[in-house]
């Protein structure tokens, strides 16, 4: 009897023992299919561009490009106006505050009839103005330098999310404060909250945009 008991309390304790394999080959399945679906979709859109942007660019770099244009696409109609377009460049350290924008648009023959102010631009057309102006040979680290100077409003050598909130407010952008606060975490790198330029430059770099 008690050799019965003693078996079945190893039998028992050698169930709970045994990890639930099922489960966890289903969990690891879902996820793997998950991130499978994500990255062919993520190739089918890019499929959507010219072949000579595939080509150009890295699949990364095709992807943070596309997440800038979203951003700044406010109203999601897959356009940026005139003053999109500049943030962007500006943002991204291809022009200073005071640049005159008919320069880099001439240089891709985007101003149309209508006159720049007024002509939209998909994100193909985005995409290309960037890599035209990477070939134009830009000094980009002056101009990232400019770029921090217009950030950091009061001087103090870091740019806060109350700064970028006001900057975006004055050049008419409706960004979602989380979407501001994903660019500060993504450049803070010792969490202190803030972006000084070092950071500020290293994320401009590390885009790949500037190489």
């Amino acid at each position: 009897m008690v050799g019965l008991k003693q078996h079945c309390i190893r039998k028992q304790a050698g169930k709970q023992a045994e990890p639930h394999t099922s489960v966890d080959e289903s969990k690891q399945h879902f996820i793997q299919h998950t991130r499978s679906v994500s990255e062919r979709e993520e190739a089918s859109s890019n499929f959507e561009l010219p072949e000579h942007i595939r080509e150009e660019l890295a699949l990364h770099e095709i992807h943070d490009l596309k997440s800038i244009f979203s951003a700044l696409d406010t109203d999601q109609d897959g356009f940026l106006n005139y003053y999109g377009i500049k943030m962007a460049l500006f943002g991204l350290g291809f022009i200073s505050e005071d640049c005159d924008m008919d320069r880099p648009l001439k240089l891709f023959e985007l101003t149309g009839n209508t006159g720049i102010q007024l002509r939209m631009y998909s994100l193909t057309q985005f995409i290309e103005l960037i890599i035209a102006l990477q070939r134009s040979g830009t000094d980009r680290l002056d101009t990232i330098a400019q770029a921090f100077r217009y950030f950091d409003t009061e001087s103090a050598g870091r740019i806060s999310l109350t700064t970028l909130e006001k900057l975006t407010a004055q050049v008419g952008m409706e960004l979602r404060n989380e979407d501001l606060v994903n660019m500060i975490e993504k450049a803070d790198q010792d969490g202190d909250g803030f972006v000084d330029q070092t950071e500020f430059t290293d994320i401009m770099l590390r885009t790949n945009l500037f190489e």
